[in-house]
């Protein structure tokens, strides 16, 4: 099982690192990622009953959960399409514990700068706005490469050798995951707007970054801006389709027109009747230039 351990002493000064859930020190930092022995663990060391443990450690959406002395705030970050990391933080008195459901390399080299670089904290409140700056600038970062995603498509696109179906699934997914963002971020929003309000008392706003609940706002405002983008490149997509579309019936119109008289024709002196006598070439001829007659009034008009 992943457990590590941060401890602090009265100075703000980083101690040694234990692998396991350490409630020493003036105040610590433990990451922990589920797994079999997560449930445990917490049981133990936290004093959980069954069920409510069980309750923690499923998904859920992004809120607060008050136990006791104990506060609980679960917030979710986008990591890759579709896919969410889900962070519970469990704040004991002088101590914050996170829980996620995936290893997070944002939240492993966190842990190791603070402690291979001697970072000082003034509290689990400093680490617990530290955890998520860094957070919420990744999940930033995540949203602007689904931009520069669809900036790329954007410059590529090829109207004779786009793939239709590639295309509109990209662009769906694309949709899709943007709208499962939009809905976590804003949820997000509202966990921090009540923490601002002071509703998790173990939280000191003292050391608590009121920009953290900026970021999540302007997080909204550029996915709902990408939304709108994948909306239009959907429409741009379609207009070329149709473009395409409007192209292959004109040249079928075209040809079309053009074998319209050598039909009738092959029709008329095909008919088992008495016609007059014309020679095989100058059916052609008259054929021929019938359908020269007929192409240069089209290219006229």
């Amino acid at each position: 099982m992943s457990v590590k351990s941060l401890s602090y002493d009265e100075n703000f000064n980083p101690l040694n690192v234990a692998k396991d859930l350490v409630l020493e020190g003036a105040f610590s930092w433990t990451l922990i990622t589920i797994d079999e022995n997560t449930k445990k663990l917490l049981m133990n060391k936290l004093r959980w009953d069954s069920a409510f443990t069980d309750d923690i450690l499923e998904e859920q959406r992004p809120n607060i959960i008050t136990e006791g002395v104990n506060n609980i705030i679960v917030l979710s970050f986008p990591i890759k399409d579709k896919e969410m990391l889900q962070i519970t933080f469990v704040l004991v008195k002088n101590h914050i514990i996170t829980i996620t459901n995936k290893d997070s390399k944002v939240l492993e080299g966190l842990f190791e700068t603070l402690h291979s670089k001697k970072v000082r904290a003034s509290g689990i409140t400093n680490i617990f706005s530290i955890i998520l700056d860094n957070l919420i600038e990744r999940s930033i970062q995540y949203v602007h490469n689904i931009e520069e995603k669809l900036d790329e498509e954007g410059k590529h696109v090829n109207i004779e050798k786009m793939n239709v179906k590639n295309v509109f699934e990209e662009t769906s997914n694309m949709k899709e995951n943007l709208f499962l963002i939009s809905r976590i971020v804003r949820s997000d929003t509202e966990v921090i707007s009540d923490i601002l309000a002071n509703k998790v008392p173990n939280i000191n706003l003292r050391y608590f970054g009121e920009h953290v609940e900026d970021r999540l706002l302007y997080m909204i405002d550029y996915i709902d801006f990408l939304k709108e983008s994948v909306h239009n490149d959907i429409n741009t997509h379609l207009a070329l389709l149709e473009n395409r579309l409007n192209e292959q019936i004109y040249k079928l119109t075209i040809i079309g027109s053009l074998l319209i008289v050598p039909t009738i024709i092959a029709g008329f002196f095909g008919m088992n009747v008495n016609l007059p006598l014309i020679g095989f070439w100058e059916i052609i001829g008259i054929t021929i230039a019938s359908s020269l007659v007929i192409w240069l009034f089209i290219r006229k008009t």
